[in-house]
């Protein structure tokens, strides 16, 4: 099952009735069966959320032992074409219910901290977030999200 879609210029995430997906040929499968259960009306997600970023420029996240804890440095995300990069908004105005998080605003002071590598965490506030983070980012919130 796919978390959400990534296109480049946002990451999206559909829940469906019975049934999460990201993934477009799940979406139209999940629907059809929702459809002969009655639980959702063929086409219409129950709920839709969408994290986009506008911050050009690199990314930077810190890593850390995933053990220990101790600081292993940092890296700044990102090349001179991806630094170009701002996501869009999108929104599915079919679906029951939609969130727009535009990320190093909406949710500026937050950070993620997760697996990166074996044995590392890495580590990024919002503020930091751009087009080449933004998966990094969104990857527990949207595995939070496929839970609920």
């Amino acid at each position: 099952m796919s978390a959400g879609d990534w296109d480049g210029s946002g990451f999206s995430l559909k829940i469906l009735g019975g049934e999460r997906s990201g993934n477009a040929e799940r979406d139209r499968s999940t629907l059809r069966s929702d459809q002969k259960s009655g639980s959702v009306p063929l086409g219409l997600p129950q709920r839709f959320v969408n994290y986009y970023q506008r911050k050009v420029g690199y990314g930077k996240i810190s890593y850390y032992h995933q053990t220990t804890g101790t600081a292993l440095g940092f890296d700044d995300l990102g090349n001179a074409f991806s630094a170009l990069i701002q996501g869009d908004s999108y929104s599915d105005s079919n679906a029951m219910t939609s969130v727009i998080y535009r990320v190093e605003t909406d949710l500026a002071g937050q950070k993620v901290r997760h697996q990166y590598g074996v044995g590392v965490d890495g580590e990024i506030l919002a503020v930091e977030v751009n087009h080449d983070a933004l998966p990094f980012y969104t990857k527990q919130i949207a595995i939070q999200e496929l839970k609920t």
